[in-house]
């Protein structure tokens, strides 16, 4: 097996269709067609089913699948590390919750760059889900992840607390409180975050558990499309104040969740058996210490929607 077989195996399984991967590859049908049944050779199990109209992945491929993504991404990120470290600098690469980039700003990327010139920072915003994964799976030394954090296996520090947040058009009955309780929350039109976030699903898990029960209508990962949705519609949207504060809008307010479970930490997290390289070690302090020195530890909801 050949990073070029894995390669061709994605787009089959991307396009369920012969003819319509190798033109996108840029080869010949029967060439594709003779590529993957070498790899299903290899591997002694068939992985397309031909069926009419074109391909239907087995239950063997779509195993196989984010195996051979992730393998074609180490080679990528492997020959791109090579690309920068010809031109001497050192790369550092971290994985974040969604906006986390906005709520520091272009000031801690701009204050770190100016620090440490021979340092790229490449950071990817994700899901926590994805973020944890990743560090779990060693493909980063560091990532920016909020609760809940098993101890055991990683060490980390708190950069922030971000409260429990519901975003309403300035119209809706909820509108005029300055903060909420769970029970506020009852029998509501609700869209939120994806549950591949595992600190929303938590969130919402607590509400529930408290037999707090609302109407789900929408599940997004856009902060700013959430917003647009809660000013067109009777709806209310949940988030954390850290991300809300970053759109507020003319006609919507986000206002603050009181109760035990509203308040979680965001940490910046590495596994505890694994010692950092000097360049995310720099990293990782300096973030540390930005972040108090510029006030980053809370977010003022109130302040904010003034």
């Amino acid at each position: 097996m050949n990073r070029k077989q894995l390669a061709y195996f994605i787009e089959v399984y991307k396009y369920r269709n012969f003819q319509i991967a190798a033109d996108s590859l840029m080869i010949s049908r029967q060439g594709l067609s003779k590529m993957i049944i070498e790899l299903e050779k290899e591997l002694n199990m068939t992985l397309f089913d031909r069926v009419q109209g074109g391909l239907k992945p087995t239950e063997h491929a779509i195993e196989l699948m984010p195996h051979a993504k992730k393998i074609i991404d180490e080679f990528d990120y492997i020959e791109n590390r090579h690309s920068l470290t010809s031109i001497d600098k050192k790369l550092v690469k971290i994985y974040a919750i969604h906006g986390v980039l906005d709520y520091l700003g272009v000031d801690f990327l701009t204050d770190f760059h100016r620090k440490y010139p021979n340092i790229i920072l490449n950071i990817t915003e994700s899901t926590d889900s994805v973020a944890l994964e990743r560090l779990t799976s060693n493909d980063v030394e560091i990532a920016i992840i909020p609760d809940p954090i098993d101890f055991n296996i990683f060490s980390a520090h708190v950069l922030f607390k971000t409260r429990y947040c519901i975003i309403a058009n300035k119209a809706h009955p909820l509108a005029s409180k300055a903060s909420l309780t769970y029970e506020d929350l009852m029998n509501q039109h609700t869209i939120g975050r994806g549950r591949e976030w595992r600190c929303y699903q938590h969130n919402i898990n607590n509400t529930l558990k408290k037999g707090i029960r609302m109407d789900f209508l929408l599940e997004i990962s856009n902060e700013k499309m959430m917003h647009e949705y809660v000013a067109k519609n009777n709806v209310i949207a949940h988030s954390f104040d850290y991300m809300a504060c970053r759109y507020v809008m003319p006609n919507t307010v986000n206002i603050p969740v009181h109760g035990d479970d509203a308040v979680t930490n965001v940490y910046i997290v590495a596994k505890s058996d694994m010692v950092l390289s000097r360049e995310s070690q720099l990293f990782h302090d300096f973030l540390l210490d930005w972040i108090v020195k510029h006030g980053f530890s809370t977010v003022n909801i109130k302040s904010i929607n003034q």
